[in-house]
């Protein structure tokens, strides 16, 4: 290439005035720009395939649990050398108890092959293999894992069942083999002072902490309507001889009301309930001048507040 042409390519001021020919370099751009975006994808690679999505961890401090459902139950004491000893009787019960309950999962036999436990995980206890008991095979571990079941294994606990039931259950699971091992006469009342088995069980009905909030909102939303309708009949009153003893005795129609409507009068003599009014008048809307009726006249008051109380069912 001759030096006048070298020098016409390199003429910048030349392009200024014939910008048409910047567009021989643009090519040198493109390949700049696409080289240099072909490194950043290859030292990014690794970067760019890693999963971007944050790990997300269960809240276990606000997770919401609530209490079961539980019928009452009662008991009775058993002899604990005595049941812990098999016979046909207790036998043959266990095998009507296994089967309503335990069958479906252990299966038959005992073999942990339940049509109910095909789906489980961990599979259910094979009672005829001796490994791998949680609490162990010996009576006094296996009426403890009746009575408190194994939540990981999926185990229930059966101890709304008597305990001589849950004994019979024992004694015929320990029919599938015969090595079961036998608990000793110290096992067998450290079981006993563990269960209270000597004297008895009595439990009461639980019910879930959300039923029992929406009982006493329920109960709270009728005593407030019965409170209300009472101050109804109170304000409502224009008879003169009421009028007489609002002026006289009553002092606030709404503690009034809310007395009427409470236990401490429904379930009290008429008697009592004077004796307790008169101890602190004002907190029950009456005036202290109520301490200076006689008997009479408590007797004629006292029925007039259960005309109050009663207009409210009309």
């Amino acid at each position: 290439m001759h030096n006048s042409q070298i020098k016409e390519e390199l003429d910048f001021k030349d392009l200024i005035k014939n910008p048409i020919r910047l567009f021989g370099y643009s090519y040198f751009y493109i390949f700049a720009i696409l080289l240099g975006l072909g490194i950043y994808y290859v030292t990014s690679l690794t970067d760019m395939t890693k999963n971007r999505v944050p790990p997300s961890l269960a809240d276990t401090l606000s997770a919401e649990t609530d209490l079961p459902m539980m019928q009452p139950s009662n008991i009775p004491p058993v002899d604990i050398m005595q049941i812990s000893v098999p016979n046909a009787e207790l036998i043959e019960k266990g095998r009507t108890f296994y089967k309503n309950n335990c069958a479906s999962c252990h299966g038959e036999e005992g073999k942990g092959d339940g049509a109910a436990g095909v789906v489980m995980n961990p599979k259910p206890r094979n009672f005829t293999q001796p490994l791998n008991w949680i609490n162990g095979r010996k009576i006094s571990d296996m009426y403890k894992t009746l009575d408190e079941g194994i939540l990981k294994t999926g185990m229930p606990s059966y101890n709304y069942m008597t305990a001589e039931d849950r004994f019979s259950m024992i004694h015929f699971i320990r029919t599938f083999t015969e090595d079961f091992p036998e608990d000793t006469e110290e096992e067998l009342q450290q079981l006993n002072s563990v269960f209270k088995l000597s004297e008895g069980k009595v439990t009461s009905a639980q019910i879930p902490v959300r039923l029992a909030l929406k009982k006493i909102l329920e109960e709270n939303q009728s005593k407030s309507e019965e409170i209300t309708k009472i101050y109804e009949n109170i304000s409502n009153s224009t008879a003169a001889m009421e009028i007489e003893l609002f002026e006289k005795v009553f002092q606030n129609k709404k503690l009034l009301a809310g007395f009427l409507a409470s236990e401490t009068f429904t379930r009290n003599q008429k008697t009592e309930v004077f004796k307790i009014i008169i101890q602190t008048p004002l907190s029950y809307g009456f005036s202290p001048k109520i301490a200076q009726l006689n008997a009479h006249q408590w007797d004629y008051l006292y029925n007039y507040l259960l005309k109050l109380r009663e207009q409210k069912r009309s």
